[in-house]
C-alpha cells in the first residue's frame, strides 16, 4: 500500500512518548544512572536543542529542550531524500522523486510548504519502514551528542563557568576554535560509539528492515544518516579559513571526517576485519552527493567546495589545530566528567573513548580521502552534476 509521508506523525503523543522512551534507553546504555535528564519538546518553530543544570541535592540532574522543529525539519528532509528510488533500490519504492527547489531552508515550516506544493509523492511499506529507520538513527545520532556533552563534563563546565543555558551552535562563550573542539569531540564519540552498539548488541539489528541487517547494509544506513544530518540539513559550508572560523561548529566535511575516522579507527581496534567492508560502503555510497545534486535539492558545487578546503594544506592544519586544542581542554573538563576523556597526545593525535573500550587512536586523512577518490568522475570532483 502506498502512502503519503506526513511530518505531522512526529508531534503525536504517540512519537513524543516513544521519544522520550528513547532518550532514557540511550542514557542507560552509554552512562547507566550517573545522571538524570528531564527531557522537554516544546513548539517554538526554532531548530534548537538547549540544556541547562536543576538544582539537586545529590545525582544531577539536566533539563534538555528539544524544538519540535528538529523532529519535523528531519523527517520532511528523509521524505525528500528517500522518495529518490536511487537510495536503496531494494528496499521498497516511492511514485516518484520529490522536487522541491532545496533542502538548506531555515525552518521546517517553509519545507512542508514547498513538498505540498509539488506533485504528491507516496512511499510503500518497505520504504516507510526504511523512512523510519533512517529517522530513527538520526534521532539516534543527535540524542547520543547530546548526552555525550554532559557525560564528557563540557555542560557543567560551561553552566559553571560562563552560561546559564547551553545553546547548540551558540558558541555559549566560548571562542568558535573551542566551541568546534567540543562538537568534534561529542562527534567522534558519538560516530564510534554509534557503530559500537550495533556490534555488540546483535539485538538491536532486529530494529532494521529484515533487508538491511546484514553489515553492509548497517553501514550504509550510518553513512547515509550522518550525510543527511552533516550535508542536507541547514550547515556549514566553507572555502576559507576566514570562514571556518566564524562558526561554532566545524564545517560539514570536517564534521564527517572526524566522524569517519572515529568509526574507522573502532573498527581497526575492535572487529579489523570489518574495515575493509566499512571503507568499501563509503566509496560506494559517496554517490549521496552527486544524487541528491541531479535532483536539485542541494548544492552539490558548493559541498565539493567546502571538501576541497577540506583536504587542502590550509583545511588539513586548521582540522588538526581543532584536534590539538583538545589538549588544553582535558584537565578542565575531567572534573566533571562522567565518562574517561580521550588523553592529551604529544604527537597531537585524536583519541576517543567509548565506555567499553580502551583508547582508539585516529586515523589520517589518507583513510578518509580514499573513501572518496575511489568513487569521483575523472575530474576528482566526487559530486559532479552532469
Amino acid at each position: 500500500m502506498f502512502l503519503l509521508l506526513k511530518s505531522e506523525e512526529v508531534v503525536s503523543e504517540e512519537s513524543q512518548q516513544h521519544f522520550f522512551k528513547l532518550v532514557d534507553f540511550l542514557i542507560k546504555e552509554l552512562i547507566g544512572d550517573e545522571f538524570e535528564l528531564v527531557t522537554n519538546i516544546i513548539d517554538r518553530d526554532v531548530f534548537k536543542i538547549s540544556i541547562s543544570g536543576l538544582p539537586s541535592q545529590g545525582k544531577r540532574i539536566y533539563s534538555i529542550n528539544y524544538d519540535i522543529s528538529v523532529f519535523r525539519m528531519i523527517y520532511d528532509v528523509l521524505y525528500v531524500t528517500l522518495s529518490n528510488n536511487e537510495f536503496f533500490p531494494t528496499v521498497g519504492s516511492s511514485t516518484g522523486a520529490l522536487a522541491i527547489p532545496t533542502l538548506e531552508v531555515p525552518s521546517w515550516g517553509i519545507l512542508d510548504i514547498a513538498i505540498s506544493g509539488c506533485e504528491a509523492v507516496f512511499f510503500d511499506d518497505e520504504r516507510r519502514e526504511l523512512h523510519r529507520l533512517i529517522y530513527t538513527l538520526c534521532l539516534h545520532f543527535i540524542i547520543r551528542h547530546e548526552i555525550r556533552h554532559i557525560a564528557n563534563g563540557h555542560i557543567d563546565y560551561l553552566l559553571n563557568r560562563t552560561v546559564k543555558e547551553f545553546v547548540e551552535q551558540s558558541g555559549n562563550g566560548l571562542a568558535p576554535v573551542d566551541s568546534q573542539t567540543i562538537e568534534m569531540d561529542v562527534d567522534s564519540c558519538v560516530s564510534a560509539g554509534f557503530l559500537h552498539g550495533f556490534l555488540i548488541i546483535p539485538e538491536q539489528l532486529e530494529s532494521f528492515p529484515i533487508k538491511l541487517r546484514d553489515l553492509g547494509s548497517v553501514f550504509e544506513c550510518y553513512f547515509f544518516a550522518l550525510r543527511t544530518l552533516f550535508y542536507c540539513l541547514p550547515s556549514r559550508k566553507i572555502s576559507s579559513r576566514q570562514e571556518a572560523e566564524k562558526f561554532y561548529h566545524p564545517n560539514s566535511t570536517l564534521r564527517y571526517f572526524y566522524s569517519f575516522t572515529a568509526a574507522l579507527s573502532l573498527l581497526q581496534h575492535e572487529r579489523p576485519e570489518l574495515v575493509e567492508l566499512f571503507g568499501k560502503t563509503a566509496q560506494r555510497t559517496w554517490s549521496f552527493i552527486d544524487i541528491l545534486g541531479k535532483q536539485k535539492v542541494i548544492d552539490a558545487d558548493r559541498i565539493w567546495k567546502d571538501y576541497q578546503w577540506s583536504m587542502s594544506d590550509e583545511g588539513m592544519t586548521y582540522a588538526y589545530m581543532v584536534w590539538n586544542n583538545w589538549d588544553k581542554w582535558v584537565p578542565l573538563f575531567e572534573p566533571y566528567a562522567m565518562l574517561k576523556l580521550a588523553p592529551p597526545n604529544p604527537e597531537g593525535l585524536r583519541e576517543v573513548y567509548t565506555p567499553e573500550l580502551p583508547t582508539i587512536p585516529g586515523l589520517s586523512i589518507r583513510a578518509f580521502e580514499s573513501s572518496v577518490h575511489q568513487s569521483s568522475d575523472n575530474t576528482g570532483n566526487p559530486f559532479s552534476i552532469d
